[in-house]
């Protein structure tokens, strides 16, 4: 059940406008007990306060955050990320990707929260971002996963693993986000930061089952919204529209966002063919 926020390009006027946004809808939820019941989960919050986290990628820069505390008791830590924000330059790219978290199950800690940081065996590194409702012991067991091994961790990583097989074998980024729709109860909504040598990439992946889009109550509440504007690309779980009305457009089900993330800054260095090559200019500045 827990919600998500993709912010990406350089107006930071209108992301943070979007971030107090997020934290208002997922503060007072007044849909989430309605959805719950269907699927006989017992909750009794308004809130999503099993930790949160986020990452904040810029040209020269990766935060990456992860806190065991409900969002609204580390009101310090979202401060200094609007704080962030804001010191960017106003034409200064950014990627945000942003989750609260909450479980009917699993522990709590900041090191079972979003995003998980992870590498295959083919080099390609992630942080992955989810919701779900998938039926993580048959995931498991039709990858050849010892689901004893998480027992008592995040799902998400049993979902991990499948992804990174899939890219493993074929490279292909969309197979592996389609692959562990083979346990899907529901659906699942995922964001992923992925990051080849010289090459980095965004996704957002919208995964429904049939039950769910007929299902108007359940649907309404997991659906993905998005707004593509020339200097801001958003996309969140939805409810947003009471605390910042827009016209958004509805992300279709079963559909991949793919955003090339070209403006991270890098050099190559080869001491052995340019001893003299550094990333930097001038001299070297003394801390006072």
């Amino acid at each position: 059940m827990c919600r998500i926020l993709y912010l990406e390009w350089t107006n930071k006027t209108k992301a943070l406008d979007y971030l107090d946004a997020f934290w208002q809808a997922w503060y007072h939820d007044t849909t989430i007990a309605n959805v719950t019941k269907k699927f006989g989960v017992n909750w009794n919050w308004h809130q999503h306060p099993h930790g949160w986290g986020y990452l904040l990628v810029t040209p020269y820069r990766v935060n990456h955050y992860l806190s065991g505390k409900a969002f609204f008791e580390d009101k310090e830590a979202f401060k200094r990320l609007k704080q962030k924000i804001v010191a960017m330059d106003q034409d200064t790219p950014f990627l945000l990707m942003a989750e609260f978290r909450a479980t009917d199950e699993w522990r709590v800690s900041a090191l079972n929260s979003h995003p998980f940081p992870l590498v295959s065996y083919s080099w390609y590194y992630w942080w992955l971002f989810y919701n779900w409702l998938l039926d993580y012991k048959k995931l498991a067991q039709l990858e050849w996963i010892d689901f004893r091994h998480f027992e008592k961790k995040n799902g998400t990583l049993i979902m991990a693993l499948t992804i990174a097989k899939e890219l493993d074998a074929t490279h292909n980024i969309q197979k592996a986000l389609e692959r562990p729709k083979k346990a899907l109860k529901s659906w699942y909504n995922l964001m992923l930061f992925l990051a080849k040598p010289q090459e980095y990439t965004a996704y957002i992946h919208h995964q429904v089952s049939q039950l769910v889009l007929e299902d108007p109550t359940v649907y309404e509440y997991y659906k993905l919204i998005v707004k593509k504007d020339q200097d801001l690309l958003f996309a969140w779980s939805s409810n947003i529209a009471q605390y910042l009305p827009q016209n958004y457009e509805l992300m279709k089900p079963w559909d991949t966002i793919s955003r090339p993330i070209d403006w991270i800054k890098e050099i190559y260095i080869n001491v052995y063919e340019n001893p003299d090559l550094r990333p930097w200019e001038g001299e070297v500045p003394r801390l006072t």
